[in-house]
Formats: structure tokens, C-alpha cells, sequence
């Protein structure tokens, strides 16, 4: 007996002294928080002999599988700046597990006395193989849709700027140049290598803008393209469609996000009233059992 005490205070004790160095952990020397201040990037990789094992597994299954395949999905790749062959490594391991997860399970069944047979396994096997790369795909498209809702917020705010910018009398190419310098988003860094590029092959500017809007997929660049291209080429006010251009983007953008925010209270309606019913039941519950008690003749 005083061993099992001795025991389960010895445990006891091990468990709020790891509590408590979790809580306040030990502080780190000055030199060793001064060297991970300063410590160094590694430097990028880009010969297939340092590539990781997955761009290796990946790049495996796009030469067996067919470049082909994955063409549906080079927009959502591209917007999320992933290559193909991380996407392709991600299918085929969903693929790999969900094939495996199930035979492993009957294995460990067995061990201990449960037989499912050998169908059953095969059938699960063979529905999670094709339900993991479908749950990639899936995730995939609603990364870049997160990422698209991002870029679409920042092209309203470099049109802002550019209208600005075309208001105090800039020229065109200039203006789309600042505009892009004056952020730091991920669309302003895109926008001037885009720009730069254009300009050094001798191509408008909002060519460049084009490319990249079907690149990404994003028909909201293209149009201001093309709408910029069109009051360039017919001499209309570039500034007054460019300004137009901004505004709807920010309707829209308001729009959808009062959307959201009304769909998101709608789904709070049935919790919130699953807890008002439970406090009611909370409050009226003694006094039920009060009225029941006083009504019994048995007591």
C-alpha cells in the first residue's frame, strides 16, 4: 500500500513539474537567442539530386500518369504558387494511404480474435484510394479560392492607387508602374514583374496584366486589362474606367461579404436556439419538479 502511495505521488509530482516548466518554461542563453537571430537561409536547391523525396515521387507520377492530366488544375496551382509535381505527390499519397489504412486495420483486427473477412477490407481499400486524392483536390480548390478572394482585395486597393495616380496627371505606363510599387501584397509583386517584363519584351503594360489575370484565373484582371486596352486604343478616359472599374469591385466585394456575414448568422440560429431552450429548461426544471413533488400523494 505504501508503495502504490509512494508511486502515484511520485507521478503526481512528475506531472505539475512538467506542468509548470510548460507554463513558465526555462529562459534560453543570450548567445544561443543571438545565433537564431542571425542564423542564415538555406540556400535554394535546384538540382533534381537535393529536390525532396515528394517533388521526386511527384515528378515520378507525372511522367507515368501524363503532364495532360493535371492541365485542369494549373490555375489553382499557379495562384497558390505550388508546382504540379508537390500536387501530384500529394494525390498519390492520399492515394497510398487510403489503400493501405484499411488493410492494416484488418491486420489488426485479426490479431486479436476479429475476422471482417476479405471483401470488406478490399471494398474500403479501394473507396478510400479514390476518396483521398479527391479530398485533395477538393482542398486545393479551396485554397485557391481563399487566395483569389485575397488578390481580388488587393486589386481593388492598386486601382485606387492607379486612379489616383492617372487624377494627378500621371502618364499611363508610369502610373501602372507606381501603382504597383506602392504595395507589397503578393498582386503588387506579381503586377511589376509583369510590368517589367512587358516592357523589356516591348509589349503594353496591360498586356502583361492580361497574362497574368489568365494565368491565375482571375477574370477580374483580365477585364480591367481589356477595359484599359480599350480606352487606350479608342482615346476615351482611361481614368474615369479605371475609377468605374474600382467602384463595381468594391460593390461586389461588399456584396459578397454581407452575403457571408448573413449566411454565417443564419447557421447561428439553431444554436442559438438550442441554448436558449436549454437555459429555459435550466430555469423551469426546479420548479417542474417542485409542482410534480407537491401533486404526488405519495409524499
Amino acid at each position: 500500500m505504501n508503495l502504490t502511495a509512494l508511486t502515484a505521488g511520485a507521478i503526481v509530482g512528475l506531472g505539475c513539474w512538467l506542468l509548470c516548466l510548460a507554463i513558465i518554461p526555462t529562459r534560453p542563453p543570450l548567445t544561443a537567442a543571438i545565433n537564431r537571430l542571425h542564423r542564415q537561409p538555406p540556400p535554394p536547391t535546384s538540382d533534381r539530386t537535393e529536390a525532396s523525396r515528394a517533388e521526386l515521387l511527384g515528378h515520378w507520377v507525372v511522367q507515368r500518369v501524363g503532364p495532360q492530366r493535371f492541365t485542369r488544375y494549373r490555375s489553382d496551382l499557379a495562384v497558390l504558387d505550388r508546382p504540379v509535381e508537390v500536387f501530384a505527390a500529394q494525390c498519390a499519397i492520399a492515394f497510398i494511404v487510403g489503400l493501405t489504412i484499411p488493410a492494416i486495420a484488418a491486420v489488426g483486427f485479426a490479431t486479436v480474435g476479429i475476422t471482417v473477412g476479405v471483401l470488406i477490407p478490399i471494398w474500403i481499400a479501394v473507396v478510400c484510394a479514390v476518396t483521398g486524392p479527391v479530398l485533395v483536390v477538393l482542398r486545393l480548390h479551396d485554397a485557391a479560392t481563399e487566395q483569389r478572394d485575397a488578390l481580388r482585395l488587393q486589386l481593388g486597393a492598386f486601382l485606387d492607387v492607379l486612379a489616383m495616380l492617372l487624377a494627378a496627371a500621371e502618364a499611363d505606363e508610369q502610373a501602372l508602374q507606381l501603382a504597383a510599387r506602392s504595395g507589397d501584397g503578393r498582386l503588387f509583386d506579381a503586377l511589376t514583374r509583369a510590368f517589367r517584363d512587358a516592357a523589356i519584351a516591348g509589349r503594353p503594360m496591360l498586356t502583361g496584366m492580361d497574362t497574368l489575370g489568365q494565368r491565375w484565373d482571375l477574370p477580374e484582371l483580365v477585364a480591367i486589362a481589356a477595359a484599359g486596352s480599350l480606352a487606350a486604343t479608342d482615346g476615351a478616359a482611361v481614368r474615369r474606367t479605371l475609377m468605374a472599374k474600382a467602384k463595381a469591385m468594391r460593390a461586389t466585394q461588399l456584396a459578397a461579404e454581407e452575403t457571408d456575414a448573413r449566411l454565417r448568422s443564419s447557421k447561428l440560429a439553431l444554436p442559438q436556439f438550442l441554448i436558449a431552450v436549454a437555459f429555459i429548461v435550466l430555469l423551469l426544471y426546479p420548479a417542474l419538479i417542485g409542482l410534480l413533488d407537491g401533486l404526488d400523494p405519495t409524499t
